[in-house]
């Protein structure tokens, strides 16, 4: 098992990120246009994963909508010597799923074609019901909009038609699973028959239908469970604040479980 950690490419985070390579196995990032110099960025020991732009940004894969901005994150990972790049599904109108959903998988196919002239390979995330999200403006936007991909036989007939890899992130199949009315480890256990390439791991509140990105060991989640699933895939923690401190001690936990 590899383990990784997330953060921004900011320069206010530079002392942090030039920091990781001695704690970490590989460093993920989330692509905006706001980075520390590429310069600095290779000076540092470590592997790469680049996580592509989503919603926040307004970018949905649904659509046509910002595809120039995740090719630039494309582009990027290809500069730093990554090979991977995360993709969030899209989103749809609510009554117009199934033509959406053709555009996407176009659209997804069409991102592939590009990403090959760049040795970069598409990694596609789960996500959770939109109705999970919070704040007004989520909760007025969840009764128009749902997300693809939080059920394992929706993601399965994506992955399939795409030929895509999977990430698996564990606290959104959590709040998922909450969120249906169903047992998380049987869920879990769905989403792992699409056999993940790596995965995301954070705490939250068992009671929770939020994504929270605590540390791990402050929550109570079954860290236990989700790590027993990694087994020799890369797992990123996603946790916040992304501190050097926070970082080390997550990491530790994950290795106290595995030593039982």
């Amino acid at each position: 098992m590899r383990i990784g950690a997330r953060t921004s490419l900011g320069k206010e985070v530079w002392k942090t990120v030039k920091q990781l390579p001695k704690v970490i196995d590989y460093i993920e990032v989330y692509y905006t246009k706001e980075t520390v110099g590429l310069k600095k960025l290779l000076s540092l020991k470590t592997d790469w994963l680049m996580h592509g732009p989503y919603l926040s940004h307004r970018f949905n894969i649904s659509n046509n909508n910002k595809i120039k901005t995740f090719q630039e994150s494309v582009v990027f990972a290809h500069q730093l010597g990554a090979k991977y790049v995360i993709l969030h599904p899209g989103i749809y109108r609510m009554g117009k799923k199934r033509v959406v959903l053709e555009k996407m998988i176009e659209n997804i196919n069409q991102l592939k074609e590009f990403c090959e002239g760049y040795d970069i390979k598409i990694v596609i995330e789960n996500l959770f019901p939109s109705r999970s999200l919070t704040g007004i403006p989520a909760k007025i936007f969840s009764h128009i909009f749902e997300n693809f991909g939080f059920y394992p036989k929706e993601m399965e007939i994506i992955l399939k038609r795409t030929n895509c890899e999977f990430l698996l992130d564990f606290p959104h199949a959590y709040i998922t699973a909450l969120d249906l009315g169903r047992d998380y480890r049987d869920f879990i256990e769905m989403f792992m028959k699409l056999k993940p390439k790596m995965f995301h791991i954070s705490d939250g509140f068992s009671n929770k239908t939020k994504d929270f990105h605590l540390p791990l060991g402050k929550g109570n989640y079954d860290l236990k469970f989700f790590i027993s699933q990694i087994k020799d895939h890369d797992v990123t923690m996603e946790i916040k604040p992304p501190t050097l401190q926070n970082i080390v001690e997550s990491k530790i936990y994950i290795q106290r479980i595995l030593k039982g």
